[in-house]
């Protein structure tokens, strides 16, 4: 009798056990439940290609490809987009168009419906509207042009000189040109390979090696009106030469306007 007393004592003990284990356990909470809510606003991003790449831009050159690109938002049902005086409406996504003449301050405007959430916002009408403006400038010129003074990443204490120049040819065509990336190579009347923006430019010439050159193949971009950086590569002619050339170098170069 005794032994069955202890087995209900103790089958009792383990029961109330549990059950101040599972009153003492939290409840579990959808971490998105205690996000604010956020109400559905149209917005776009404003590229410029140049090269094979394109570039966040508020400034484009004539001539160079312009892609305007709606924000990924999967409430968004429709668009509606207006540029400067064109008559035209595009109604897709994204969408590119060129300038052939320096056109000055551009408006572009975008309309975006949705389906409203009138639970959190009760005003909200399904539809939002987004102007910015950007500028189209003549294609002859370029804010990078300039002398820096920087460094390598790979060499922080090795400061030098980088210059980005232009000329103009018997036409009145602009020719551009680097110097110093790579350090040394002081290129005398060779004109580069690439492309170009109001603020970035692609140089290259993987074949060229004299006047200090090895292979040069760089992006030169401003990251404010006084800062730049350059990702280049370039070939290490101390290393055998294969099929491919020689092996390339990685590089970044930060400077300021000089």
């Amino acid at each position: 009798m005794k032994t069955n007393y202890l087995i209900q004592a103790c089958f009792a003990f383990i029961l109330a056990g549990f059950g101040v284990s599972s009153c003492d356990r939290k409840p579990t909470v959808n971490p998105k439940e205690l996000e604010e809510p956020i109400r559905t606003r149209a917005d776009f991003t404003i590229y410029e290609n140049v090269s094979d790449s394109l570039f966040v831009a508020d400034t484009v050159l004539m001539y160079n490809g312009i892609v305007f690109k709606a924000a990924k938002n999967k409430k968004y049902k429709s668009y509606q987009w207006k540029v400067g005086n064109d008559e035209r409406t595009f109604d897709k996504p994204s969408f590119a168009l060129r300038f052939m003449h320096p056109e000055g301050n551009v408006d572009v405007q975008l309309i975006v419906t949705y389906e409203p959430d009138l639970i959190n916002f009760p005003d909200d009408p399904g539809i939002d509207t987004l102007t910015k403006t950007f500028h189209v400038m003549d294609w002859g010129y370029s804010f990078a042009i300039g002398k820096y003074v920087g460094y390598n990443v790979s060499s922080p204490n090795d400061v030098f000189e980088f210059e980005i120049s232009r000329e103009f040819d018997v036409d009145g065509f602009p020719k551009y040109y680097i110097r110093n990336i790579n350090k040394g190579c002081m290129p005398s009347g060779l004109t580069w390979t690439g492309g170009r923006g109001a603020r970035v430019h692609r140089f290259y010439n993987h074949a060229w090696y004299g006047d200090g050159c090895k292979g040069v193949d760089a992006w030169a971009v401003l990251t404010s009106p006084d800062s730049i950086e350059v990702n280049y590569t370039y070939g290490d002619d101390t290393k055998p030469f294969t099929q491919k050339g020689y092996p390339r170098v990685k590089e970044r170069f930060i400077g300021k306007r000089k």
